[in-house]
């Protein structure tokens, strides 16, 4: 009880634990709480040397900053190492033409390690135990892990895109995401750029889990054209226009055909369809150098184009029954009577009305 009561009052001064250490040895029983306090706050405590113990605390503090300064410098020698070797090893992957996409996710991964690595060695230098920071580790591993789930979704994802291969580096690929060219493949993410020159970051398990389009997967693409013209156009006179503006084309791929048929007949327009390949660098040249040929061979032609409309047809009709439009008479009362003027009210009674007769 006398110890903790002494506790209490010498907490704010220099000598702190140590001293109340001290004197729990040296005080004697019979020794009162206030003459204590008084020589605790006058530093009269005898057998303890507050020179001493300040400069052994000082003594530690620069050893403590002395580690720090060391870590620190291991730290940045590390970090200047793993950039070093990421480096190297980016030029051998490239030198082996491995996938662009495979080096990224491997460079992530090794830097990630290197730098777990470097610090668990600048911690270790500072006075922390090695076997207490790994257990401090993964117990911090398991609430991140629970936190960060998604994160570790995307890892495992990032893994299967690289081992299934969907697309590469350098391919154009529309998702549920997103659309654009891949310039690069992370450990958890994508990065895809739009034509408009926007980056989409695109979560790695959002690419496994939905549906995507790779239009780059193979190296000739097909074109499709689709024209609305008036009905009573004659057909043939309009495919002969359609097929002239892709035939000498030197984009045009002589090996496959063109397909060129009438699709359908839509309710305001007969629609012609021109189907033809080419290689998939020269897809959307090519189909919009055509769509403006059209246009303008049509117009020369003298062809039109179909477009939303909507006939209304009136009908002129009107013969309707005589019994329904001429109501019956009767001969009897077919004359007609000339009414007889009302007498006019006597003098005697202005109030009376005149009556029928």
């Amino acid at each position: 009880m006398f110890l903790l009561q002494l506790e209490k009052v010498i907490m704010g001064s220099v000598v702190g634990k140590t001293a109340l250490d001290s004197l729990s040895a040296k005080a004697p029983d019979s020794t009162s709480l206030r003459t204590l306090s008084e020589k605790v706050a006058k530093g009269q405590l005898h057998g303890i040397d507050l020179v001493d113990l300040g400069y052994t605390w000082l003594t530690k503090l620069i050893n403590f900053g002395i580690k720090v300064f060391i870590a620190l410098i291991i730290f940045y020698i590390g970090r200047f190492l793993i950039k070093a070797f990421i480096k190297v090893f980016r030029a051998r992957m490239h030198h082996r033409k491995v996938s662009h996409g495979v080096t990224s996710f491997l460079s992530s991964l090794l830097s990630g390690l290197g730098y777990l690595l470097v610090i668990i060695v600048a911690v270790n230098i500072i006075g922390f135990q090695s076997v207490s920071f790994a257990a401090l580790l993964a117990a911090a591993g398991v609430a991140i892990g629970a936190a960060l789930s998604g994160q570790l979704q995307n890892l495992a994802s990032g893994v299967v895109l690289l081992t299934t291969r969907p697309f590469h580096v350098g391919d154009w690929i529309e998702a549920n995401s997103g659309q654009g060219t891949v310039v690069d493949i992370s450990i958890f993410y994508t990065t895809l750029q739009t034509v408009d020159n926007a980056q989409i970051y695109v979560p790695n398990s959002k690419l496994t889990s939905d549906s995507l389009k790779n239009t780059d997967s193979q190296s000739t693409r097909r074109c499709q054209w689709v024209v609305g013209v008036e009905y009573g156009t004659d057909i043939a006179v309009a495919k002969e226009v359609m097929k002239r503006q892709i035939e000498n084309d030197p984009r045009l791929l002589k090996t496959k055909p063109i397909l060129l048929v009438l699709k359908e007949l839509g309710s305001s327009s007969v629609n012609i369809m021109m189907r033809a390949w080419c290689k998939k660098e020269d897809y959307w040249e090519f189909t919009w150098d055509v769509n403006a040929r059209i246009y303008d061979a049509f117009n020369e032609a003298g062809l039109s184009f179909a477009f939303p409309s909507l006939t209304v047809y009136q009908s002129n009709d009107s013969k309707i029954s005589d019994s329904n439009t001429s109501p019956a008479i009767d001969n009897n009362t077919s004359q007609k009577k000339e009414p007889e003027k009302p007498a006019l009210p006597s003098p005697s009674s202005p109030h009376e009305m005149p009556t029928k007769e």
